[in-house]
């Protein structure tokens, strides 16, 4: 029995190891993949059924199977080895959740679907279980703290400049690295004959995903270099928040920058008071923002997009629609007025169609209040996750006059809690913000408690809740999503004291 135990150090060990490779790598990996779709509905557009191409998320998930998998395995032989699993507050919701994932990816209409997801996104029934694993086990693993915690600095700290580079190299129109680097390591040799060709904005597939992983890593990585006394860690921070808050703002999104602005002044506060030298902490506060603003400046002043997607918290609304033909752009409203000089004394009114434009959130509040609908017919178990594009009314006319084009699908919330509702139910939901709301409450509580020096919990703390924050305007992806998962297990652990 004593030999048993003594293996458990080095399992958690090697747990961490992987977990660590988990952090770098699946945010990272980024590869065209031509896949068979097989679409359960007849549909005229991009998820009709045929072969698809897939960037972003098939090798990713295929890394985060292979992972779960080897991570359950390790963890089975901890257990057979003595291991007790600790009491937490973390075990009935989690019980709950996969209750509700398993009852409505049975239940649901696309069960295929449901199970596996989209094609170019797979955020189906399968992704989440691996998540809530990699959570549980992440819990259950006793850290070496401070060497995890600096090994998980430096593999996002990569993740985080990898994404800058290709990001910056398109903001700043230095397209030639980034077309190279799509062409060499995206494109697979049995595609590069095909007609493949365009840029790489980074390993995430939207800009909205760019915006709300650096929101939180921005959040990360400014406690690290306010508070830390490791001289290392605090210049490397220093100029990870630069870096991430450039990563934010080339996204051109809004969603990082919202949860940023909300978290900042609750950090402020507890760097402060926690604070032994407040006046040194003060002035390095200071110095980050001054840092960040020479960076709004520089970038504003070269894209003033910038400014409309942060400060001013909203893109410039689209006051003319228009259509592109042969190259030459042709403004519909002057389209129509010139029609109505015709032979024809009265004008025909064959279609009634509503104006074309965005509203609020660039359609986001549309899309909600037509979730919130769907929720509401199936309350209890929900529709299956990644199934929403079946769903959802993509003929209602008035999807035209929120969204600003004509010939989009809406194939996701954009609004991880909805979409969890939607998927699974309103028990599921519960489940999930009992989760949440619990590790907010526990971790912030011992983040109160704790000392200037509890700087790994804090600052995993802090990206935690930025990352919750930014889910109200973004869904979940493989890349990101990936990380939140595995620090919020971790935070866990060191507050139930695993060691």
């Amino acid at each position: 029995m004593m030999r048993e135990q003594s293996r458990q150090p080095m399992i958690d060990s090697w747990i961490q190891w992987i977990l660590l490779f988990g952090i770098l790598c699946i945010p990272l990996i980024t590869r065209a993949k031509a896949l068979l779709f097989i679409s359960p509905e007849i549909m005229v557009n991009i998820a009709n059924t045929g072969l698809k191409a897939d960037v972003y998320s098939y090798y990713k998930w295929c890394l985060l199977l292979f992972i779960t998998t080897v991570l359950v395995i390790l963890f089975s032989i901890k257990l057979l080895s003595g291991y007790r699993i600790k009491q937490s507050f973390i075990n009935i919701p989690l019980v709950l959740l996969t209750l509700c994932l398993l009852i409505s990816a049975t239940t649901a209409d696309y069960k295929n679907l449901a199970l596996f997801g989209m094609y170019n996104r797979y955020e189906g029934t399968l992704t989440y279980l691996c998540y809530y694993t990699l959570f549980f086990i992440a819990a259950n693993t006793c850290f070496n703290n401070k060497s995890f915690f600096t090994k998980a600095f430096i593999a996002l700290s990569l993740v985080i400049g990898v994404n800058a580079i290709l990001n910056l190299s398109v903001f700043f129109d230095y397209r030639s690295i980034n077309e190279a680097v799509a062409t060499s390591l995206v494109i697979p040799d049995e595609l590069s004959t095909a007609k493949t060709h365009g840029i790489i904005y980074g390993t995430l597939s939207n800009p909205n995903y760019y915006s709300g992983f650096a929101g939180g890593l921005l959040a990360f990585f400014f406690y690290v270099a306010a508070c830390t006394n490791n001289v290392r860690l605090k210049v490397g921070g220093y100029l990870l928040v630069v870096i991430s808050f450039a990563l934010l703002l080339s996204s051109l999104s809004s969603s990082g920058f919202i949860s940023f602005a909300v978290i900042l002044p609750v950090m402020i506060i507890v760097l402060i008071v926690k604070a032994q030298n407040k006046r040194k902490t003060t002035v390095t506060v200071i110095s980050l923002l001054a840092t960040m603003s020479l960076v709004f400046w520089g970038m504003n002043s070269f894209n003033p997009r910038v400014y409309d997607e942060t400060l001013k918290l909203m893109a410039p609304m689209q006051q003319t629609a228009s259509i592109i033909f042969n190259n030459k752009e042709f403004n519909l409203v002057r389209l129509a007025e010139a029609n109505t000089d015709t032979k024809v004394n009265e004008p025909i009114n064959e279609f009634d169609l509503p104006e074309i434009k965005t509203t609020a959130g660039t359609g986001r509040v549309y899309i909600w209040q037509k979730t919130m609908e769907l929720i509401k017919n199936s309350p209890l178990y929900g529709y299956g996750l990644d199934t929403f594009l079946y769903n959802f009314p993509q003929n209602d006319k008035h999807l035209m006059s929120n969204i600003g084009e004509t010939n989009t699908y809406v194939d996701k919330p954009h609004n991880m809690y909805l979409n969890f509702a939607y998927g699974t139910g309103i028990v599921g939901f519960g489940a999930l913000l009992c989760l949440l709301v619990l590790y907010i409450l526990k971790v912030g509580e011992k983040v109160i408690k704790s000392n200037e020096g509890s700087v790994n919990l804090i600052a995993t703390f802090f990206f935690c809740l930025t990352f919750m924050i930014q889910f109200l305007f973004n869904d979940s992806v493989i890349g990101t999503s990936i990380v939140f998962w595995i620090l919020m297990g971790y935070s866990v652990s060191q507050l139930d004291n695993i060691c």
